[in-house]
C-alpha cells in the first residue's frame, strides 16, 4: 500500500493487484527495504526489480505530502543503500548495474538517490511517431546496403559481430556517454534482446562494403500495437553523411502498420544529431526522465 500511494481507488486492492502481477513484472516481493517509526508503521520502501542484461531497477515509495511520516533525504538514502547492498549480496554476479528512471518531479528521490551514491548520466526524452499517416521520409536507396538480421542465420552466427559493432558505435557518442564502461557490451544487447518481442527480421545492419557500420533494432511490444526502437547507432566513419536517416527510414517502413501503429524510442537530450534525426522523422515527446546509476557493491 505504501508503493501504492498515488494509486487511485482503493489502495489495499491496488496492492493486492500488484503483488499478483509482480511474478510476470519481473518483481520478487522479497526484494523491498523498508524503515519505520516505533510503531511499525512504514516510512519508506524501496524495491529492486531484476530485469535484463543484469541490470536492476531500484524504485522508491512516492512522496504524498502529509499522507505518510516523511522522511527525510538521509533516511531514504539509507534505505536505498540498504537495497544496493541486500541485492549485490544475494545476486552477487547476476547484478552488474543498478538503476533509477525519475520523472522530474521526483526532486526529492533524486536527492536521496545522489545521497547514496548513484551518478546522473542522461535527461531522457520518450519519443513517438504515428505510422498511419506519417510522410514519407527520404527515399531508401540501394547503396548504402541495408539487411536484416534474420538473413545472417541464429543467435550464435552473429552475437559476436554485433556486440563489436555495438562497441563501435559507442565511440565518442552522444547518448548517455556516462554510460560507457559501466555495463559489459553482451549485457547491453542481452537487453535489447529481451525488450518486447524480438523478432530479427525487424533488426537492421548498414553496411560498407562488406563491414557492418550501424544498426537499428526495432522490438514490437508484446501486447498492443506499439513497437520501441531500442537502439540506433552509427560507427564513427558512418556519421554525418545522411545513413541515420536512411536506417531509420528502412527500419520504419518494413514495419507492418497493420499490427504496429506507433514506434517509441528513448534520447539523451545532450544528444543533438539525433533529436534532429527523430524530429524530421516525425517523432514527438510524450514524456522525460531522468536516468541514475551506479555499480553494485562487490565484496573485496
Amino acid at each position: 500500500m505504501r508503493l501504492m500511494a498515488l494509486a487511485p481507488g482503493d489502495k489495499r486492492e491496488a496492492a493486492r493487484r500488484f503483488l499478483l502481477a509482480a511474478p510476470g513484472l519481473g518483481v520478487d516481493p522479497s526484494h523491498f527495504w523498508i524503515t519505520t517509526d516505533e510503531r511499525g508503521v512504514i516510512r519508506e520502501l524501496c524495491l529492486g526489480a531484476k530485469g535484463s542484461g543484469r541490470t536492476v531497477t531500484l524504485m522508491l515509495a512516492p512522496e504524498v505530502p502529509g499522507g505518510f511520516p516523511g522522511p527525510g533525504e538521509d533516511e531514504r538514502a539509507a534505505v536505498i543503500q540498504a537495497a544496493v547492498a541486500g541485492l549485490s549480496l544475494e545476486l552477487g554476479r547476476q547484478v552488474g548495474l543498478f538503476q533509477a528512471l525519475l520523472s522530474h518531479t521526483e526532486a526529492g528521490a533524486f536527492e536521496a538517490f545522489s545521497r547514496a551514491g548513484f551518478a546522473l548520466i542522461g535527461d531522457l526524452a520518450y519519443l513517438r511517431v504515428l505510422l498511419a499517416g506519417r510522410p514519407a521520409g527520404p527515399k531508401v536507396p540501394e547503396s548504402p546496403l541495408i539487411r536484416p538480421l534474420s538473413e545472417l542465420g541464429p543467435v550464435a552466427q552473429w552475437r559476436a559481430m554485433l556486440t563489436e559493432l555495438l562497441d563501435a558505435t559507442y565511440v565518442d557518442t552522444l547518448d548517455c556517454p556516462g554510460l560507457c564502461g559501466l555495463r559489459e557490451t553482451p549485457d547491453i544487447l542481452d537487453s535489447h534482446l529481451a525488450a518486447g518481442r524480438w523478432e530479427p527480421r525487424f533488426w537492421w545492419l548498414v553496411y560498407s562494403g562488406a563491414k557492418p557500420v550501424g544498426c537499428a533494432l526495432v522490438n514490437p511490444s508484446i501486447e498492443g500495437t506499439a513497437a520501441e526502437l531500442v537502439y540506433l547507432g552509427l560507427a564513427p566513419e558512418a556519421r554525418g553523411r545522411g545513413i541515420g536517416s536512411v536506417l531509420l527510414e528502412h527500419a520504419l517502413a518494413a514495419l507492418p502498420t497493420r499490427t504496429v501503429r506507433e514506434v517509441t524510442c528513448a534520447v539523451d537530450r545532450a544528444n543533438t544529431p539525433a533529436l534532429r534525426l527523430y524530429a524530421r522523422a516525425g517523432f514527438t515527446e510524450f514524456g522525460a526522465r531522468r536516468a541514475l546509476v551506479r555499480a553494485p557493491d562487490r565484496a573485496t
